[in-house]
């Protein structure tokens, strides 16, 4: 899903890995919500990263992230085995490995996705408000 400068190179590298036809490119879309709770596992390779509010949306809606764990942010929303999967950055074969165990195991899917859906709690506005004002104002 979106847009970008590699569009065009993801689309003929799909094609000659021969899963053009297994693959929708979807583009731009203001609709991600509706395709994030359509979706089970989010997959993020970002190498560097803040603090990635694609993780906390795809976790809200019961996606479990598999995410390299890049500089700042997946590891702090991400609690590895727990609610989702962080591997070194540029560590494709071990994300292929969890990918692929998501996908054949429903039970561990259907666990860390229970998980994963804790980020509404953690990440609410109340609790966020609170952890930044008593930041301001510590006792």
């Amino acid at each position: 899903m979106g847009d970008g400068p590699e569009l065009a190179d993801l689309k003929t590298y799909a094609k000659k890995l021969n899963v053009l036809n297994r693959i929708e490119f979807l583009g731009f879309s203001n609709e991600v919500d509706k395709y994030l709770a359509q979706s089970k596992v989010f997959v993020f390779t970002s190498l560097t990263e803040g603090y990635p509010n694609a993780i906390i949306e795809s976790m809200a809606q019961g996606c479990v992230p598999v995410s390299f764990d890049c500089i700042a942010g997946p590891s702090d929303i991400i609690k590895h085995g727990v609610n989702g999967y962080l591997m070194e950055v540029g560590d494709t074969d071990s994300m292929a490995h969890y990918i692929k165990n998501l996908i054949q195991n429903e039970d561990l899917l259907h666990n860390m996705s229970t998980n994963s859906q804790e980020v509404r709690n953690t990440n609410s506005l109340d609790t966020l408000g609170k952890l930044y004002m008593d930041f301001l104002l510590p006792n």
